[in-house]
Order: C-alpha cells, then sequence, then structure tokens
C-alpha cells in the first residue's frame, strides 16, 4: 500500500441475531486507504477475536443490529467506507429498513456474479436502493463483480478522482460522489455534487454525462439520461454513442433529492446511476 494504488479492505459475514428476517445474513465491505486502520478496527471489537500482527486471524461473528451498526460508524470514523454488497442475494426480508445500519454507506445494486444470467440480482437490489430513497435513507448506489479471482468489468464503480491514490479514491466513496455503473456521470446544485446536501431554492441543477466504458459503449445502440426527482422522472435525453449530454434545470425546493440514470435502449436496467444530491 505504500505507492497508493492498493485499498485497504476486507469483506467478512455476519450474522445479525435479532434481526427478524427470515435469512439474517450480511456480508460487507470495510474500505480503506491502507490496512492500517482495518488491523485498529478488528482489534477494538473483541467479537473478531483477532490474534493480532499485519499477519493476525480473525473470524466472522454474530452481532446484535446495535453492536453491528457501532462497527457501521466505526468504520466511517477511521476515515473508511462502508458497502453492503449484495444485500437481496443473502439476507431475506421484505422491509427494506433491515437492510440499512447508516446513513453515508454504499448499497451494492449492479451487481454481476457467474450464477446471475438474467440481471435478476440487479433488479433486486435496484428496487431495494429505491426503497431506502424513498424511506429517507442516504444511501449510496455501487457496482460490483463478485466473479472471485476472474477481473470483469461488468458491473463497475466509477470515479472521478483528483489523484490516482488510494486515500483520494475513498474520499470521493465517503462523499457519494461517484458513479454505480461504467458512465461519466457529473451533477451538481450550486457548489454541492453527487452525494452531498444542500438548499434547493434559488438554485441551478447542472447535469452531463459522457466518457463510456468501452464494455457498455456500442456504435448500433442508443442511449438516454433520465433526471430523477423523488417523485419520479423530472426529464430525459436521448443521444448517441460517445455523444456528451448536458442538461440544466432550476432546482425545485419542493422536491426532496435529484439523481440520475443512463440507460441503454436495449438493456432493461440502468447502466449507471449517478448517486443523489439531497434537499436540506
Amino acid at each position: 500500500f505504500i505507492d497508493g494504488l492498493f485499498l485497504g479492505g476486507t469483506e467478512p459475514a455476519a450474522t445479525i441475531t435479532d434481526s427478524p428476517a427470515a435469512r439474517p445474513r450480511v456480508h460487507y465491505n470495510m474500505i480503506f486507504a491502507d490496512p492500517r486502520p482495518l488491523e485498529q478496527l478488528v482489534t477494538e471489537f473483541a467479537e473478531y477475536q483477532f490474534t493480532g500482527g499485519s499477519t493476525g486471524r480473525f473470524g466472522y461473528p454474530k452481532f446484535t443490529r446495535e453492536r453491528f451498526t457501532q462497527v457501521v460508524l466505526r468504520v466511517r470514523e477511521l476515515g473508511g467506507f462502508f458497502v453492503h454488497p449484495h444485500p437481496k442475494q443473502l439476507m431475506e426480508s421484505e422491509d427494506p429498513l433491515e437492510y440499512w445500519f447508516a446513513d453515508e454507506t454504499g448499497l451494492e445494486v449492479l451487481y454481476t456474479y457467474h450464477e446471475d444470467r438474467d440481471g435478476g440480482a440487479t433488479a433486486a437490489n435496484y428496487k431495494l436502493w429505491t426503497d431506502l430513497l424513498a424511506a429517507g435513507k442516504r444511501v449510496y448506489a455501487t457496482a460490483g463483480n463478485d466473479e472471485h479471482n476472474v477481473p470483469k468489468d461488468k458491473a463497475l464503480t466509477t470515479i472521478y478522482s483528483p489523484k490516482r491514490h488510494s486515500e483520494s479514491y475513498v474520499q470521493q466513496l465517503r462523499k457519494g460522489d461517484f458513479v454505480c455503473g461504467g458512465v461519466g456521470i457529473k451533477m451538481c446544485i450550486g457548489q454541492t455534487t453527487m452525494g452531498g446536501c444542500t438548499a434547493f431554492a434559488g438554485k441551478r441543477l447542472v447535469l452531463s454525462v459522457d466518457k463510456f466504458h468501452k464494455s457498455l459503449l456500442d456504435p448500433e445502440h442508443t442511449y438516454r439520461v433520465e433526471l430523477l426527482d423523488d417523485t419520479g422522472v423530472v426529464l430525459q435525453q436521448a443521444f448517441s454513442a460517445g455523444e456528451e449530454i448536458y442538461l440544466a434545470v432550476d432546482a425545485d425546493p419542493t422536491k426532496k433529492f435529484y439523481r440520475a440514470e443512463v440507460y441503454d435502449n436495449e438493456k432493461p436496467f440502468p447502466i449507471a446511476l449517478g448517486n443523489p444530491i439531497w434537499n436540506t
């Protein structure tokens, strides 16, 4: 990690012992700029039974919801970013709040793994994310591949980072200023970027879409960008492969948030999700 090209972190599993979910299991990503905060966290929580040192080992303990939330919050206190990956593929509950533990955390929405042929995992996670947004939760959408030792570019998280350095990447994740998917989406309301909060009154929303990852760009396909608020689609714009799109509207002070989605018109699900900007 010395040169800043690697992220520190891990993906343990846990059972939430007091959850009413039919299957109260979670995986969770704890992402840091380097490994040292992770070592500190698993040392502080005795449940991990950490053996110590950079080559130490720890277990996957069970937690009550209260205790697990303390772990989630401690990740952020130590400068890290917490993600709930493939939530609907593990926990079984009809209550979206069972999947939420704290705001300013990530939820894996665009998700690929070797057994998911029809996109059902992404569809379930997308509905969960939108349900949590509707419930007033400030949760960021992330993307990820779960191929286990097989690098793929099917589900990418796109970060506009000021530097090619792990600390810069983690800071962008913590702010929520990134894209779930392989398309460049930038949005601001006044001086506030995606993931942030601001008063909407008297401010202008500006949105741009550009720079597709090569795996998503097909010259034979058409695309569209949709701007949404908490009640639905505000406007949409069609565009062609490789075209840059810019939109601007006056922010409505009665709305709770704005966010953007990009679609390939040949596919059923969004190929990129911009994180919301919330109204204060």
